[in-house]
Parts: structure tokens; C-alpha cells; sequence
């Protein structure tokens, strides 16, 4: 938590946590452009401006911002230009300013920032309950430094050879021992970037039919033109990198609908231990994903962690706290009513099906 300071909120993000607003950002990026997001958009959880203490800026006008930037990573001054100038007059609320920079100077900065902001006015609520109708709700401060960012998420940077401006990455829901669990719609998942870059594995594929990602690569390479080719590319994330190559070590499928009658929680134990015996090989993560990485995949996600937690505590973890730490990760993570129900009597104990030994 943070602290309310003046008339918005200062706190602290790890670099797990700046790297999950970032996916849930660029996902509206993708959707729209940044300059119809900031007027269009209404759901505002995260919207999401990254300021780099040490970056300096060379923009001289509106447009030349939005296109240079596509709203990350940009420097103090330029931040304060695009509040001033840009999004003061859009209809977009309730925006996030991370700070990172060099060790110690994030943390000065941000304090500047705020202030600068609340003088302004551009953050003007003490009610948290009505904090996002401020064009500012909250600064964060990094923890730690942009080095320890970049070192935990080196494919954001730059100079990283899969590096890509505005690309589009799994969110990530878990970390055991050198092994990570992310979690996906399919345009991510479909896009073989996605795996060179994050260095993942091992896929649980939640769907009857969606195919994984060398099936959609093999499907691009040799139908470019075919009509079930064509629809394929309506689903995946552009530009897909059919040029490389992708050879998963393992795979599961769990074939469900997104629907509230289906039993998900059948394959439970199934997902449970494959995702924990691939990450005790650690030779690759593990990602998890159905069509909107929303309500299917999270389930499967939230079954494991459920799981992990039990073996981590005495204390059983409760499906809330389960799904509050997963929403944390992923906001738009959410399991539909059939599928919460099985969550909570998977927590509970289930029955022998959904044991996990």
C-alpha cells in the first residue's frame, strides 16, 4: 500500500508489478492508438505512464510525444507536457505515473512529480473511493532500480535482440525457484516472439480447438493465402514472427468452454502437475492461456496457486486471496460463476478427482 500524500497516491511497485501494468496498458495500445485510448477509453485500471528519471526527451510537439513514446518511458519534463498539454483535455481518468530511474534518484523524483501534479491540479481528491476521477490517481516509485528492471525483464530493454516497441507480453502470475508461470489471450500465445523472448516451454493450451503456437507457424508457412489461414491471422497478435521457430518441450490441453455448466475442475490435478513438474526442471517457463486469457486460463492459474500456496503454509490461502493476487497480475482475470464455485471446492478439499498428491 501507499501513502496519500497531498491529493494523490505515492507507493512503491516491484519490478513484477511495473511489468504486468505495462501488458495491461499495451493491450489497449494495440486495440486502439494512444491518442483515441485518451479519449475513448473508459476503463481506466490501468492506464499507465512510465517516467525514466534518466531519460532525456527531444519532442517538441503533441504529436511527435504520442508517436515517439507510445505513452512509456519517457522523461519527467515530457511527462509534465503531455499532462499540460494532451491529456487534461481527454476524457481518460484515473491515470498511473510510475518513476523509475538510477538507485536513489527515482525516489526524489517521484516525490517532485506529485508535487508537481497536486499544484496543478491534476490529481484533486483525497476520497479514495472517487481518487479515479482525477486525471492522476497515484505515483508509484519503482523498487529498486532501472537496472534491476531491466535485469528481471531484459527483453523490455532496447538493446535486447527481441526487443520491440509496443509488443505485447504474457502477464506474469507466478515465480517458483528460476521458473516463472505467465498467463495469455491466444494472439499472445500464438506468436512465437513471445516464447524466444521470455524463454517459455512448456504451454497448458485452454481450449477444445485453439491451436499452439508451431501449429499456427506451420499454418502461416504454408497456407499464406488459404481462407482458414486468413481467419487465423484475424486472431493473432500482428506482426506474428512466423520466420522463427518455436519447439515446445512440453504441452497440455485442457478442452473446455468458457461456461459455467462445464467441470473445469476435472482437469485441475492434471494442470496442477504438469505446470509444477515443468518448472522443477528448469529448463523453460511455463505459459498458460486460452482465447482472452480472462476466465478459462485464469481458473486453471488460480488452481495452481491455490495449490503452491497450500504447500508454502500451514494455513489454507482462500479463493479471494487467491483471485486478489492474480487480478493484482491480471486485472481482467475472471473466472465465471460455475468455474469460481469449483475453485472454492477445489480450496476446500474437493473430491478425489480434484485431489492433487
Amino acid at each position: 500500500m501507499g501513502n496519500v500524500m497531498g491529493n494523490i497516491v505515492l507507493k512503491k511497485l516491484t519490478p513484477a508489478e511495473l511489468y504486468n501494468k505495462l501488458q495491461e496498458l499495451r493491450d489497449k495500445v494495440l486495440v486502439l492508438d494512444p491518442w483515441v485510448i485518451l479519449g475513448f477509453i473508459q476503463d481506466t485500471r490501468e492506464l499507465l505512464l512510465v517516467v525514466d528519471v534518466d531519460k532525456e526527451d527531444h519532442a517538441d510537439d503533441v504529436g511527435e510525444i504520442l508517436e515517439t513514446t507510445e505513452l512509456n518511458f519517457m522523461s519527467p519534463q515530457l511527462c509534465k507536457r503531455l499532462l499540460r498539454k494532451v491529456m487534461v483535455n481527454r476524457r481518460a481518468r484515473g491515470w498511473t505515473i510510475a518513476v523509475l530511474g538510477r538507485e536513489g534518484r527515482q525516489a526524489r523524483a517521484a516525490e517532485g512529480l506529485y508535487k508537481w501534479i497536486s499544484a496543478n491540479g491534476f490529481g484533486f481528491t483525497r476520497d479514495e473511493t472517487k481518487r479515479s476521477d482525477s486525471l492522476v490517481k497515484e505515483v508509484c516509485e519503482l523498487a529498486g532500480s532501472t537496472e534491476d528492471f531491466y535485469r528481471s525483464f531484459p527483453f523490455l530493454h532496447e538493446g535486447h535482440p527481441f526487443f520491440e516497441l509496443g509488443r505485447l507480453y504474457p502477464s506474469l502470475v507466478a515465480t517458483a525457484d528460476d521458473g516463472r508461470v505467465f498467463l495469455s489471450n491466444f494472439g499472445v500465445a500464438s506468436d512465437p516472439h513471445t516464447y524466444h523472448a521470455l524463454g517459455i516451454h512448456y504451454v497448458v493450451n485452454c481450449s477444445r480447438d485453439l491451436p499452439f503456437v508451431d501449429d499456427v507457424v506451420s499454418t502461416l508457412r504454408s497456407k499464406p493465402r488459404d481462407k482458414s489461414s486468413s481467419m487465423l491471422e484475424d486472431t493473432v497478435q500482428k506482426p506474428i514472427k512466423a520466420d522463427l521457430d518455436v519447439q515446445l518441450a512440453a504441452r497440455l490441453r485442457v478442452p473446455v468452454d468458457d461456461s459455467s455448466d462445464v467441470q473445469i475442475s476435472e482437469h485441475f490435478a492434471a494442470s496442477v502437475r504438469f505446470i509444477e513438474e515443468s518448472l522443477q526442471k528448469k529448463d523453460g517457463h511455463v505459459l498458460i492461456h486460452c482465447k482472452h486469457g480472462q476466465s478459462r486460463s485464469a481458473t486453471i492459474a488460480a488452481a495452481y496457486l491455490l495449490h503452491k500456496a497450500k504447500g508454502q503454509s500451514s494455513q489454507r490461502a482462500t479463493v479471494d486471496e487467491v483471485l486478489a493476487e492474480l487480478k493484482n497480475c491480471r486485472p481482467r482475470a475472471s473466472p465465471n460463476l460455475g468455474f469460481l464455485r469449483q475453485l472454492h471446492e477445489f480450496s476446500e478439499g474437493g473430491d478425489s478427482e480434484t485431489r492433487i498428491d
